[in-house]
This record gives C-alpha cells, structure tokens and sequence, in this order.
C-alpha cells in the first residue's frame, strides 16, 4: 500500500477529483485490492490494476459529466502508461501544474468550473456568458494544449 497509494491518489487528483475523495477512492481501491487478491501481481501489475480501479471508482462518482471525466482520466492514464509507470507520474503532475499556470484566464476558468466544480457544459456556458458549443470548443482546445504543453515539457 505505501508503495503505491501516492501514485493513485495524484493519478485521481490529475484527473479532477477533490483531496478528500481522491483519499476515499483511494482506499476503496485498495480494500478491492485485498479482497480480489491483487497483491500476490507483480509491482506494475499491481500499480495498474489499482488505477484502472481508481478510474472506474472515479467515473461511478461522476456519472453526470462521465464522458468528460473518462476522456481526462483515460489521457492522464494513457500519459503515464507511454511514460512509464509510476516513475513518470510526479513528472506529469508537475508539468499539468505548470502547463494549466499558462493557460488563458478563460481557459483555465472554463477548466476549473468543468472539471473542478463538475458544472455541464451549459452551466458553464450560464456563467461565462458563452454558449454550451462554445464551451465545448473551448475545453477541446484547452485540452489538445494541455496535451501537447505536458508532452513538450516531458521531451
């Protein structure tokens, strides 16, 4: 557990979830863990299975906005698979942290109000005085920025 329970809980902070329940997903996936007997898999083997788990309990808790937090979750994954495992994953962080201080005040507004309050695209779009479409563009391009910002920093 101690080997593995800061990677998780980051892995579900870099895709959207508040401390408090990154640390409740966090131990539900390893209760899964002890009871499935995970721990007899080797080290990778166990460090993927507890975020493939950490994702599915983390898409279960947010079922209104699902193919958004799917699409940020299966990236954040998908990063740190093509990077290596677990090893990358304060690298990664790091640079979402650098890369989300670059962005646009009304991107990194849109971003927090999507992702970090968990409003739909039209509630968003409500408060920023934009359209739900408009608001959808914008994500998709903070997003690929996002992307290629945390790729470049990692090159």
């Amino acid at each position: 557990m101690r080997r593995h329970q800061r990677h998780v809980w980051r892995y579900l902070r870099a895709v959207g979830a508040d401390p408090a329940l990154a640390e409740e997903l966090v131990q539900d996936a390893f209760l899964l863990a002890w009871r499935k007997q995970i721990v007899d898999l080797g080290d990778a083997e166990v460090t993927a299975w507890l975020l493939r788990t950490a994702r599915f309990l983390w898409l279960q808790r947010v079922r209104g906005s699902r193919r958004a937090a799917e699409r940020t979750a299966t990236e954040v994954l998908e990063l740190l698979v093509a990077h290596g495992l677990p090893e990358a994953s304060d690298r990664h962080l790091e640079a979402l942290r650098v890369c989300r201080g670059e962005l646009a005040p009304r991107a990194a507004q849109a971003l927090e109000l999507f992702y970090g309050e968990g409003m739909s695209r039209e509630a968003v779009a409500a408060a920023m005085a934009m359209k739900p479409n408009g608001i959808k563009t914008l994500l998709q391009r903070t997003r690929e920025l996002l992307r290629l910002c945390i790729e470049r920093r990692l090159a």
